[in-house]
């Protein structure tokens, strides 16, 4: 390959030439010498000033042979520049999809049982409740705690000041409602069988019944009474024995509805008598009442 070069006015004219030709063509390269790597063999005819690439390692005569070392090593990195000015903000991005929801957390311990706020009747014991428990006593109205390993704790007194005096209530019934039952009344069946009566007002009576009886049969009974109409088989108090006498006696309390009515006394035996079988000397009370309290 031929390159023709003006004629310099130096030699050093002429290798600046050559290397920006090198440098600003790589398809002057021949051959595995004539590389880069390797470095350059030129040609210059020294009358014609022309450059060749001659095909092998040595120049044809009448030039003279130009050798150009391969390239060198990369030089150290220069030193950094100073760093840039900040740029502008990016324009802020559209919010995300909002995510998943996350697992559920695992269920906490429990917690400790709370204090406890007991009552009974009557101060507790060391075996009642626990520490930190309260008691209130409620027949006296006193409250106890909280509770301690050593006690009960302090005591005190929750009940609120007396209240005012209530009207005076009704005077109460001195009556007293009494039946003498002198006469004998026999009984010859075991149906029922109306012994007496007592008419009363309206209200609410205690009822008391006693009698002596009496029988001349062979065989032995039962016998009973109550201030309502005895079914057959219920009701009977007192075994009857054959032949003999007895005390009976039988209480309750009846309701008379508002008008007035009668309390009556109905008896009964278990099976009919084979013989006689009286009730003689007895009695019939009723008092007045306003409450029964039952214990």
């Amino acid at each position: 390959m031929k390159i023709s070069i003006l004629p310099a006015k130096s030699r050093s004219t002429t290798f600046l030439l050559i290397f920006g030709l090198l440098a600003g063509s790589t398809t002057l390269a021949f051959g595995s010498f004539n590389t880069p790597a390797t470095g350059y063999i030129l040609c210059v005819n020294s009358k014609t000033s022309v450059v060749t690439f001659p095909g092998t390692e040595k120049c044809p005569k009448g030039t003279s042979r130009l050798s150009l070392g391969a390239r060198g090593e990369s030089g150290a990195p220069g030193a950094a520049g100073a760093p840039g000015a900040p740029g502008a903000p990016g324009v802020a991005g559209a919010a995300g999809a909002p995510g998943a929801p996350g697992a559920a957390g695992v269920a906490g311990v429990a917690g400790a049982p709370g204090a406890a706020l007991l009552h009974g009747f009557g101060p507790p014991t060391s075996q009642t409740g626990k520490i930190g428990d309260s008691y209130i006593d409620r027949n006296r109205a006193i409250l106890y705690g909280p509770k301690t390993s050593e006690n009960w704790g302090e005591v005190s007194s929750i009940a609120g000041p007396a209240g005012p005096a209530g009207p005076a209530g009704p005077a109460g019934s001195s009556t007293a409602y009494f039946k003498d039952l002198s006469g004998d009344i026999n009984i010859s069946s075991n149906a029922n069988t109306e012994i007496a009566s007592i008419t009363l007002p309206a209200g609410k009576y205690l009822v008391f019944y006693n009698t002596t009886w009496l029988t001349w049969s062979n065989s032995n009974n039962y016998f009973g009474c109550d201030f309502i109409p005895m079914v057959n088989g219920g009701g009977y108090k007192t075994q009857i024995i054959a032949n003999t006498r007895g005390n009976y006696s039988f209480n309750g309390t009846v309701t008379i509805p508002s008008g007035g009515g009668q309390a009556k006394v109905n008896c009964r035996l278990d099976s009919t008598p084979d013989a006689l079988f009286a009730l003689y000397h007895g009695s019939f009370i009723a008092i007045p009442v306003s409450n029964v309290v039952t214990n």
